[in-house]
C-alpha cells in the first residue's frame, strides 16, 4: 500500500503561554482525507495490471506547542510546532471489489476484493503495531502575510504512527492466443488468520491558505 495525497480543512486555536519567547499552547481540529493505493502486479510476468485507490477520510484533533518567529515587521512569520495527535475515523471497515477485467495484452483478466480496517487492531505482519488512533506531528510553517487577517501558507510536517489493516484477495485467469476460455487460474489470498498491517511515518508538503480571527486586546 503506497500514500499518494492528504486534503483537509482544520480551525486552530493558540494562547500565548510565554510573552518574551513568544510560545503558545494551540488545539487544532482538522477534517482531512489521505488517500492510498494497492498496485495489482501478476507475479509470473510481473506485469502491472491496475491501481486501488484507498481513500481514508477522519478527524484529527492535536495539541501541542508551538513557537513564532516574526520577521519583517510581522509580514513573513516562522511557525515551529510539536504535537500530540488523536485520529477518529469515519469508517472502521471499507470494501473495495470489482468483478473481472479483461487486460488484452498480455491476454490475462483479473477481480480483487479490498477490505481496510482503520481505529481497530488486527492481528498482523508488523512486529509492531497500533490501532492508529494516536500519533504525533512536527511541522514548520511559513507563512506570508496578505491582508491583516490572511496569510499564504508553506508547510512541511512530519506525522507518526499513521496505521491501518487490510486483507488483499485477487485472482487472474490466463488465456492462451485464440482461446475464448482460461488456460490457467491464479488466486493470490494474503494472510490467511491476520491482515497485512500499514505502520507508516509521513513527510508532507502542504500549500494552504489561513484566516486568523482578530485577537483579543489586552487590558
Amino acid at each position: 500500500m503506497k500514500s499518494l495525497r492528504d486534503i483537509g480543512i482544520g480551525c486552530n486555536y493558540s494562547v500565548e503561554l510565554w510573552d518574551k519567547g513568544n510560545i503558545h499552547l494551540t488545539s487544532t481540529l482538522l477534517i482531512s482525507q489521505s488517500t492510498h493505493y494497492q498496485p495489482i502486479t501478476e507475479s509470473l510476468k510481473r506485469v502491472h495490471l491496475d491501481n486501488i485507490v484507498v481513500q481514508k477520510p477522519r478527524i484529527d484533533i492535536q495539541l501541542g506547542l508551538m513557537k513564532r518567529l516574526s520577521f519583517h515587521n510581522g509580514s513573513l512569520l516562522l511557525d515551529l510546532s510539536s504535537s500530540i495527535v488523536y485520529r477518529q475515523f469515519f469508517q472502521e471497515k471499507h470494501t473495495y471489489q470489482s468483478d473481472f477485467q479483461f487486460n488484452y495484452d498480455n491476454r490475462m483478466e483479473y477481480s480483487y476484493t479490498l477490505n481496510t480496517y482503520h481505529g481497530v487492531w488486527h492481528k498482523n505482519n508488523l512486529e509492531k503495531s497500533y490501532r492508529g488512533l494516536f500519533g504525533g506531528n512536527i511541522a514548520a510553517s511559513l507563512k506570508v502575510k496578505l491582508t491583516d487577517h490572511s496569510f499564504f501558507d508553506l508547510t512541511f510536517s512530519c506525522t507518526t504512527r499513521n496505521t491501518f489493516f487490510y486483507d488483499y484477495i485477487h485472482t487472474i485467469r490466463y488465456y492462451n492466443q485464440g482461446s475464448s476460455s482460461p488456460t490457467s487460474t491464479i488466486t493470490h489470498y494474503g494472510y490467511i488468520d491476520s491482515k497485512y498491517g500499514s505502520l507508516d511515518t509521513f513527510l508532507y508538503l502542504n500549500i494552504g491558505y489561513t484566516y486568523q480571527l482578530k485577537k483579543k486586546e489586552k487590558d
